[in-house]
């Protein structure tokens, strides 16, 4: 799973699961994660397990260890590709989605479903005032000729 909610103009919540076969060191699980929230540029709030530190959390300047049972707990406290010549192209999925709704697929993710890439928006509004005519353009020039 990688996805990114947007809140607002200057928040959003980024997700990222990786299932591996085999816990990394430090990590009693077989994820790699990262669960951010990031505001004005900041990342006021992080979840992580960088290999040979295990799990742990950064509230803005501290970081401290914690004990991942699950990702329920970390929101308590606070895609597809294919292949081209042999080149993954990543598909992004652009969507307005419910924090609840992401959510439940970051549980999915760690229950080892794949959920794709995606970047989901709190509201259409906030979709319709963050994507510019020349991100549309640029989107568009991304995708190719009929899509």
């Amino acid at each position: 799973m990688n996805e990114r909610h947007v809140l607002d103009t200057q928040t959003f919540v980024e997700i990222v699961v990786w299932r591996l076969p085999r816990s990394l060191r430090g990590s009693m699980h077989r994820f790699k994660y990262r669960l951010a929230l990031v505001s004005n540029g900041v990342c006021v709030l992080r979840y992580d397990n960088e290999a040979g530190k295990g799990d742990h959390r950064h509230l803005r300047d501290s970081e401290r260890p914690y004990r991942f049972t699950d990702p329920k707990r970390c929101w308590r406290i606070s895609g597809t590709t294919w292949k081209n010549g042999g080149d993954e192209m990543k598909v992004v999925t652009l969507q307005v989605a419910s924090l609840d709704e992401v959510k439940r697929r970051a549980q999915e993710a760690f229950r080892g479903r794949k959920q794709g890439a995606r970047i989901t928006f709190a509201s259409p509004a906030l979709l319709f005032k963050l994507m510019t005519a020349k991100r549309w353009e640029l989107i568009r020039t991304m995708t190719g000729p009929g899509r």
